[in-house]
């Protein structure tokens, strides 16, 4: 890391509760919109009939609702980066949240801000 030039660790990951759900749900929806026969229904229960209906019969609205998705986290990412720029953050972290900022969007773009406006609150010395 790059503790040398005195820059201190600003970056803390998630716990997996909230990253679990997001990782099934972005997966989910990417295979859907993508590949719709990698996605195996069945396994659903009703809820897989649904989502089958929904991949074969709306297949445009969901590649444009991905796509949006996927520019929207990424600006979201961006925007973190320069945030973590502006506030000398080490180069490393500056990595490390923008894969989470891009993977979490908002909520771990909000916990970023709070952490590095306040560094001191969230770690001991």
């Amino acid at each position: 890391m790059d503790y040398r030039k005195g820059l201190k660790p600003t970056f803390t990951f998630f716990p997996s509760f909230m990253c679990y759900p997001s990782f099934i749900a972005i997966t989910g929806f990417g295979l859907m919109a993508i590949s719709p026969g990698l996605m195996p229904y069945g396994y659903l229960g009703p809820v897989g009939s649904f989502l089958h209906h929904i991949a074969y019969n709306y297949q445009l609205p969901l590649r444009i609702g991905f796509g949006v998705l996927c520019l929207v986290h990424l600006w979201e990412a961006f925007i973190g980066l320069v945030f973590c720029k502006r506030t000398a953050v080490s180069t490393t972290d500056q990595v490390l949240w923008f894969i989470q900022n891009f993977y979490l969007g908002v909520f771990s773009l909000r916990a970023m801000k709070r952490i590095i406006a306040d560094p001191r609150r969230f770690y001991k010395e």
